[in-house]
């Protein structure tokens, strides 16, 4: 909607005589946002914004064959609706949810499985993992899913255990094809925690925090 319907529907044109489809502006604000889940940012100087357009423009022909990297960089900011400039020179999304979400299409089509799996036990890549599984493809999905299981099993600890392995099982619920035997391995896993045995294990899932839930 903000991509695309919004100015359709009021009969906006984009600003400098720029038009650019939904897909194009996919694909650039994807980069923008991986880039800033990559950096632990949630906001970038317009600068860098354009470095990452221009990057990106020879990819993405549609938008190349509108202008320069400044002139779309503008276009993104003034008209997708999920860009904003909260200061005089920085760069943020209006809502940290179009970020993971673009951020964690990117992390899929660039298939940056390891770089995902090393901030399983991060919450602020929360969101980002369990979107990389709903955007996967199948066969995608059961090697994120058995790689998290085994990141959980690796851990040095029982609170970043139980943090990846409930993970893992909170991405089922994104998983709308899965090989029964990738989560028949998570829920397994997780069924060692929920209900907890004892109190010490009661006090270990309860500094997960709201995972559990």
């Amino acid at each position: 909607m903000l991509l695309a319907r919004r100015d359709r529907e009021r009969d906006m044109s984009g600003p400098y005589g720029i038009e650019l489809h939904e897909e194009p502006q996919v694909q650039l604000l994807q980069r923008l946002a991986y880039w800033l889940i990559r950096n632990s940012r949630t906001e970038l100087d317009r600068g860098r914004a354009e470095r990452i357009v221009a990057e990106a423009l020879p990819a993405v022909p549609a938008a190349a064959a509108q202008g320069d990297a400044p002139a779309i960089f503008r276009h993104l900011l003034h008209r997708s609706g999920l860009l904003r400039a909260p200061g005089p020179n920085a760069v943020d999304f209006v809502h940290r949810t179009f970020q993971d979400y673009l951020g964690a299409k990117r992390a899929v089509e660039e298939w940056d499985i390891g770089l995902l799996i090393d901030h399983a036990a991060d919450d602020q890549w929360e969101d980002v993992i369990r979107m990389s599984v709903a955007h996967a493809r199948p066969r995608e999905r059961a090697q994120l899913l058995r790689e998290l299981v085994r990141r959980g099993d690796e851990a040095p600890d029982a609170r970043t255990r139980m943090r990846v392995h409930l993970l893992a099982l909170a991405c089922l619920e994104h998983a709308t094809e899965v090989d029964p035997g990738v989560r028949g391995e998570v829920e397994e896993r997780t069924a060692r925690l929920i209900p907890p045995a004892t109190n010490v294990s009661a006090r270990q899932l309860a500094e997960v925090g709201p995972l559990v839930l």
